[in-house]
């Protein structure tokens, strides 16, 4: 189902300024941020579901958001755009562990990296990666998309992240590179000590499908003294999720009078485990999203 709406959004760095001269594209229909780092796009067709906003800028990972559409309403978003560093380069015919934070590593076979047209490469590798924490209060303002994914089954599920990992690969001259067919890399991430007691043994892997929005389950990993470990055949945004059966709810917010309450953050917060969802009111105080089926929640 798609629907015709708006979309008013912020796209920042990691220390909160406004970025200049991002591009947004929505639909068939692109804008570009001003000084403050604001963008709008009118009237454009979208998923009523799973709307998708994507930006980019030169000097940093591409960002983007999924979220649920009103038809004739205006949306409200923000997304924090992640600089592009460059954490490690090695040689393609001898492997390498690469750190991308104190929490997170990224292991590398031998021989095990392609071109883009699939042909083997054999030369320098550079590694730009980055890791987001799940207790990071700004996680659902730096992650792609929703905690919205596909199964393999295709049901779609409502997750909790233990992590996320994105890794981009590339050669001297900036050409993009991945994992050989059959090669695998192994991923490896420390789960926070507040989150250990919720932990399962095994977890689902999922990737990022820029192209729909959406989280789609592929493999998993094993916790092992304290951290995620598992294989990847690919790289993009990789995600350590638990899986939830969704419902969707909506809600609107006034004020004392009864008058709505316009673009204002709001978190749904599940009980126990904190964490939860940050959506945002539309421009007649509405919020529709998605909760897990059978939790409390807090709605701040």
């Amino acid at each position: 189902t798609t629907v015709t709406s708006s979309i008013f959004g912020r796209v920042v760095d990691e220390n909160g300024f406004g970025i200049y001269g991002a591009t947004a594209q929505a639909g068939d229909k692109t804008a570009t941020t001003d000084a403050n780092g604001i963008f709008k796009i009118n009237d454009v067709t979208l998923s009523k579901n799973h709307a998708l906003v994507k930006v980019s800028k030169s000097g940093y990972f591409d960002g983007s958001r999924t979220f649920i559409s009103t038809s004739g309403k205006t949306s409200t978003i923000q997304i924090r755009l992640l600089t592009k560093t460059l954490k490690a380069t090695f040689a393609a015919s001898t492997g390498t562990t690469v750190t991308v934070t104190s929490e997170a590593s990224v292991e590398f076979p031998a021989n095990a990296i392609k071109n883009a047209d699939g042909s083997a490469y054999t030369g320098t590798v550079k590694v730009y990666a980055t890791f987001l924490d799940p207790t990071d209060a700004n996680l659902e303002t730096k992650m792609p998309g929703d905690l919205i994914g596909t199964r393999t089954d295709n049901s779609e599920s409502l997750l909790r992240s233990f992590g996320m990992m994105n890794v981009e690969l590339e050669d001297a001259s900036g050409n993009k590179l991945n994992i050989a067919d059959g090669k695998e890399a192994t991923i490896s991430a420390t789960v926070p000590a507040s989150l250990l007691a919720t932990a399962p043994v095994t977890i689902p892997l999922w990737h990022f499908d820029m192209s729909t929005g959406l989280w789609k389950e592929e493999g998993g990993a094993t916790l092992t003294a304290g951290k995620y470990i598992g294989n990847v055949k690919h790289f993009s945004w990789w995600n350590l999720d638990k899986p939830y059966i969704p419902i969707k709810i909506k809600f609107r917010v006034v004020d004392a009078n009864g008058n709505p309450i316009p673009f204002l953050h709001t978190h749904l917060s599940l009980i126990p485990g904190g964490g939860g969802f940050y959506p945002d009111t539309d421009n007649n105080g509405v919020v529709e999203t998605v909760v897990p089926q059978n939790y409390a929640f807090n709605i701040t």
